[in-house]
């Protein structure tokens, strides 16, 4: 029986949003400047864009519930990466930044399906442009 102050669970987009303010609040808090987030264009999206020095970060954020069987690292296949990758260039074309240093990271934040953070984790470099 759900109790009727029991709290709801999270739609797959509010649960998204919760992994992202998450995901940045860490960074910020490792010295990192955020840039700009949820960057969009006609190839895709990037999460999150920082510096860490004088790199620059493209950021894939992967919030999943701890019921998932599949973990929020795995999630980012070869595909996935070969799109960030695409889309990232695209931004360092754009932005007119051709011989900048890149790093591509992941944080993967698992929560529960109500929405409290059980755990994060950060890889820097966590793939290359170069597969």
């Amino acid at each position: 029986m759900r109790w009727p102050w029991s709290p709801r669970p999270l739609t797959r987009q509010e649960l998204g949003a919760l992994g992202e303010r998450h995901a940045a609040r860490l960074l910020r808090a490792k010295g990192y400047r955020l840039l700009e987030a949820n960057y969009r264009t006609p190839r895709g999206e990037l999460d999150l864009i920082a510096r860490d020095g004088d790199t620059l970060v493209f950021v894939e954020i992967r919030t999943r519930t701890s019921e998932d069987t599949l973990t929020p690292l795995s999630s980012v296949d070869d595909r996935k990466q070969e799109h960030i990758v695409r889309t990232a260039q695209a931004y360092l074309i754009a932005h007119h930044l051709p011989e900048c240093h890149c790093r591509f990271d992941v944080v993967e934040v698992v929560a529960t399906s109500t929405g409290r953070i059980v755990e994060m984790r950060h890889y820097e470099g966590a793939f290359s442009a170069n597969g």
